[in-house]
């Protein structure tokens, strides 16, 4: 049973109810002194006249609680007394219930020191396994770093001698990539282009300058009826305005003139013939030089086959090895002597073939600038002529929007593709790659030698 602390209940009362809470204190069992004390207290009036006595009971806990659960309700009297003996009923099982909670949380608090002490035994077995385990592992790797050393000291005395064997395969390497560098560049586009350019940037110490002293060839078409003729030029960039000019001034009267058709950028001049159109399906087709101007005329079946006849002229110009140097390379790769690897060849040809094709199309934004299209009055299209080339200039985001026109802005484009001389890259691919070997060696040497 739960033992209250010590609590002095005291109970006031005036003289005449005295008696009356003695007798109830005493029916109830409880005893004078031990269970409860009286006090007489004398009071004076609030008027300062006369006294009164005032008796003051003093009950313990327990008496106090056993004079609850006896006491009855009297007449008039609002409040059931019973209801205090129900109060101490209620905390008499709230300190019940938590004293039964101090009991549980203190055997659960065991409980968890038990398993704590468990897991740390546990783990320091495991610790201790651990550290066994790790010791031994820390003796194989000494063990294992004895022999690794010995092994590196090995690798090392075979590296040396790897070394020295390399040294003389770069060797041959390094002669066998001069001798490329001296023999096939000339046979590449880009190559012999930039070897060209870099001439006139000596000379005019001027981009612009020596791009426009670079040579193109193209050609100008004209057409009456079934009648065509085909101007083959090669000229300086420089010219190309001028070459235009005189030729639509010349048929400005009696055919009408084609849009100017890009073939190549050209590093030396060619030797253009009849022959450049033999074997296509014309077969009227006759030479013509009258002042300076050499041309083809051609007769067509139909007057509707001008433009694919025009375009097919071009093509095949196109597809041609028209420059000296293609035809030197030609020439002397038919020689039986030289057995020269058809990879390499094929090196050639591809480097070659794709610098061309990625100049042509700003070759072609060149001769556009000189050529406008003429309406008649119903504004339907009759044919090209001649016009200026506009000199309003733009900023180029390609070149650091530097204002260049549009003339100039196509030659800018070209000298691109001609710095980034592919065909030397292409010689660095295959020796890098292997295609060319010590098995080319006399071939590039024969080479050299009818080169020089």
């Amino acid at each position: 049973m739960y033992v209250y602390p010590t609590i002095i209940i005291i109970l006031h009362a005036v003289s005449k109810d005295s008696s009356r809470i003695k007798d109830r204190l005493n029916a109830l069992g409880l005893d004078d002194i031990i269970d409860y004390t009286r006090e007489d207290i004398l009071e004076r009036n609030s008027n300062g006249i006369g006294a009164n006595k005032r008796y003051v009971y003093m009950l313990t806990p327990e008496s106090f609680f056993t004079a609850l659960q006896r006491a009855k309700r009297c007449k008039g009297q609002r409040v059931d007394p019973t209801i205090y003996a129900k109060y101490f009923q209620f905390l008499q099982k709230v300190v019940k219930n938590y004293s039964d909670y101090q009991t549980k949380m203190y055997e659960h608090k065991n409980r968890l020191l038990m398993i704590d002490n468990n897991t740390l035994t546990t783990n320091n077995k495991t610790l201790n396994k651990n550290i066994e385990e790790l010791k031994a592992s820390n003796a194989r790797m000494e063990a294992s770093n004895a022999r690794l050393e010995a092994d590196m000291q090995e690798v090392l005395n075979h590296g040396r001698n790897a070394n020295i064997k390399l040294d003389r395969i770069q060797e041959s390497v390094d002669e066998l990539s001069n001798i490329v560098r001296m023999t096939l560049p000339m046979w590449v586009g880009s190559s012999v282009t930039k070897t060209m350019f870099d001439k006139f940037q000596l000379q005019y110490n001027s981009d612009i300058k020596s791009m426009q002293h670079m040579k193109i060839a193209f050609i100008c078409g004209f057409y009456m009826e079934t009648s065509m003729k085909v101007y083959f030029c090669c000229t300086n960039f420089s010219d190309v305005s001028d070459r235009i000019r005189k030729l639509s001034n010349r048929h400005s009267e009696d055919m009408y003139m084609l849009r100017p058709l890009a073939i190549n950028l050209v590093s030396c001049d060619i030797n253009i013939e009849l022959a450049t159109f033999r074997g296509s399906q014309f077969t009227n087709i006759r030479s013509e030089i009258s002042n300076k101007f050499k041309s083809f005329d051609i007769t067509l079946n139909d007057k509707a086959n001008v433009k694919s006849a025009y375009k097919s002229i071009a093509d095949q110009l196109i597809s041609k090895r028209l420059q000296l140097y293609q035809t030197r390379r030609d020439n002397m790769l038919e020689n039986d002597d030289l057995d020269i690897n058809s990879n390499v060849l094929s090196y050639i040809t591809s480097s070659d073939k794709a610098f061309f094709d990625n100049t042509r199309p700003y070759c072609q934004k060149y001769l556009n600038c000189y050529i406008a299209r003429c309406f008649d009055d119903n504004d339907d299209f009759i044919e090209f002529t001649y016009e200026r080339a506009s000199k309003k200039t733009l900023a180029r985001e390609e070149f650091n929007n530097t204002k260049l026109s549009n003339s100039i802005y196509a030659l800018m484009h070209i000298k691109r593709f001609i710095d980034d001389d592919n065909g030397s890259a292409a010689f660095d691919d295959m020796i890098s790659n292997g295609i060319i070997t010590e098995n080319d060696r006399p071939a590039l040497d024969a080479i050299a030698k009818k080169c020089n």
